[in-house]
């Protein structure tokens, strides 16, 4: 007697999921602080700007010469009403811990450099028309000085002109000096105007 068998042929599906995992990455940039106080004059007072040369450097709101008004706000830092040929205002800025935030590595690193802008305008009504330009200098801890750089004297009439510059901050560097400069060429008041002023290190 044969006997037959029947094999029965099981098919097994298998179903394999693949998840696709992304990941997104937002950097963002933060773009440090003015470091400068009253840069604009806003404050009503020079403080804690200090003056400094022949003449007293003041703040006007735009009655000192017709046409020559703020560039924002109410008020602009003005050369001076006098006969002698240039005033300053000073600001000295401390850029370690707990002042500005900023390590002694951080400063020492060679990686951070300083940007300053300002805006610039001369009074039109004079044929040699008078100046202004931004110095700064850069100290040690204990102020001495490390070296200092100064811009080319700037005469923007008709409108304020934005100037911008950055430089390498120096190692060593604990304070920096920013320094408005106003210069006459002629008549008897300095008619250069300054505003706006900004000192960022990063």
């Amino acid at each position: 007697m044969m006997q037959s068998t029947t094999l029965t042929e099981s098919t097994l599906t298998s179903t394999t999921i693949t998840t696709v995992s992304t990941t997104v990455t937002t950097t963002i940039r933060i773009t440090p602080s003015n470091l400068l106080i009253n840069p604009g004059a806003e404050y009503g007072s020079l403080l804690p700007w200090i003056t400094g040369g022949t003449c007293i450097a003041t703040i006007d709101n735009g009655s000192a010469k017709s046409g020559c008004n703020p560039h924002s706000g109410t008020k602009q830092f003005f050369g001076g009403n006098c006969n002698d040929s240039n005033s300053t205002l000073t600001q000295s800025v401390l850029l370690l811990n707990d002042t500005q935030g900023y390590t002694v590595a951080q400063l020492d690193s060679g990686n951070l450099s300083t940007y300053i802008s300002f805006y610039q305008q001369s009074w039109s009504g004079s044929l040699a028309m008078d100046k202004a330009q931004i110095s700064l200098i850069f100290r040690t801890l204990n102020k001495t000085l490390i070296s200092t750089i100064t811009t080319s004297l700037f005469s923007c009439t008709g409108n304020w002109c934005l100037q911008s510059f950055s430089y390498q901050l120096p190692v060593g560097t604990r304070y920096i000096d920013y320094i408005m400069i106003f210069t006459k060429e002629a008549g008897t008041t300095i008619d250069s105007y300054l505003d706006d002023n900004s000192l960022q290190v990063y």
